[in-house]
C-alpha cells in the first residue's frame, strides 16, 4: 500500500507542488485518527478537534468537512463526554476553533474565494421555475448530483484525471489503469467482509462535499481524503 501511495499520479503530483490541500490532508489524517482513539483516552479528543482545525485553516476545502468530521470525533470519544468536565473541555476546544473561522468567513477575504469558486457560476438563475426542466432549483441539485457522483467515476479516476493542466501529470489520471484491479479486488473483499469498517465508508461518502458545490465538475484536489 504504501509503494502504491508513493508512485500514484495523483500522489506525485500533489505532493511535488506545495499544493496546500496536501498539507492540510496530513492535518486532516490526524484529526481523524485522534478521533479514533478518543474511544481509549479523552485526551485524544480535543487533540482530535485541534487538528480538523488546523486543516481548515490550511485549506478552504476542509472547511466543509469540519462539521462532519467533529461530530464524528465526538461520537467516537461519546463514553468519556457523560463526564461534565470532558463536556465541558470538549465544547471549549471547538469554540476556540469555530470562532476565529466564522470571524474569517464573515469577512470579505473569507467570501472571497467562495464566490469565485461557487457553482452558481454556472447555475442559471434566468431560467424558469415553472418547468421541471427549466427549474434553478432542479438544474443545482442535477449539477450536484453529477458532481458528487463524478468522484466515484471509473474513468475520471483511472483515465481522465482532474480538468485543470496544472492539476495533473500529462497522460496520467489518478491511479494507474492497473490499479483498478485493486480497486475491484477491495470492493469485493469489503463486501464480503464480516465486519464492515463503517468509519472508511462514511469517510468515502463525506469526501465529496467539498467539491459538489463548485464550479469545477471533477476537481480533484478538493477531495483528497477520497483518495
Amino acid at each position: 500500500s504504501s509503494l502504491i501511495l508513493a508512485i500514484s499520479p495523483w500522489s506525485v503530483n500533489y505532493s511535488r507542488a506545495a499544493y496546500e490541500a496536501n498539507f492540510g490532508l496530513a492535518l486532516l489524517l490526524f484529526g481523524i485518527l485522534f478521533g479514533l482513539k478518543s474511544k481509549q483516552n479523552f485526551l485524544f479528543l480535543p487533540l482530535s478537534i485541534i487538528f480538523l482545525g488546523l486543516s481548515a485553516y490550511s485549506y478552504h476545502a476542509y472547511k466543509l468537512l469540519l462539521p462532519p468530521l467533529v461530530f464524528f470525533s465526538a461520537y467516537q470519544g461519546r463514553s468519556h463526554l457523560k463526564k461534565p468536565k470532558s463536556k465541558i473541555t470538549f465544547l471549549l476546544t471547538v469554540i476556540a476553533v469555530v470562532i476565529p473561522l466564522i470571524i474569517v468567513l464573515k469577512s470579505g477575504e473569507g467570501l472571497q474565494r467562495l464566490e469565485s469558486t461557487s457553482i452558481t457560476k454556472v447555475w442559471d438563475k434566468e431560467r424558469s421555475i415553472f418547468s421541471l426542466i427549466e427549474n434553478p432549483l432542479y438544474n443545482m441539485g442535477r449539477e450536484i448530483t453529477g458532481r458528487y457522483l463524478s468522484y466515484f467515476s471509473p474513468a475520471n479516476i483511472f483515465v481522465r484525471g482532474g480538468s485543470e493542466p496544472n492539476q495533473k501529470i500529462p497522460g496520467f489520471a489518478l491511479f494507474y489503469t492497473l490499479d483498478l484491479l485493486f480497486f475491484i479486488w477491495g470492493i469485493y473483499a469489503y463486501a464480503k467482509s464480516r465486519f464492515k469498517p463503517r468509519v472508511l465508508l462514511f469517510l468515502i461518502l463525506i469526501a465529496p462535499l467539498p467539491a459538489i458545490i463548485t464550479w469545477n465538475w471533477f476537481a480533484p484536489v478538493r477531495t483528497l481524503l477520497l483518495y
